[in-house]
């Protein structure tokens, strides 16, 4: 998988799945995707 390598730097999925798991853990399970998605557009927005 040499090839796809540098497609996404690694940092910024590091973040993104970060951001995830928080958002996740914040709310909990039960939720619509949308949900998910608006909180994770707003956790990225507002990282450190």
């Amino acid at each position: 998988m040499e090839e796809y390598d540098d497609l996404v730097p690694q940092g910024l999925v590091d973040i993104i799945l970060k951001q995830f798991y928080r958002v996740y853990n914040d709310l909990g399970y039960g939720f619509l995707e949308s949900v998910y998605q608006n909180a994770l557009y707003f956790a990225l927005g507002m990282r450190d």
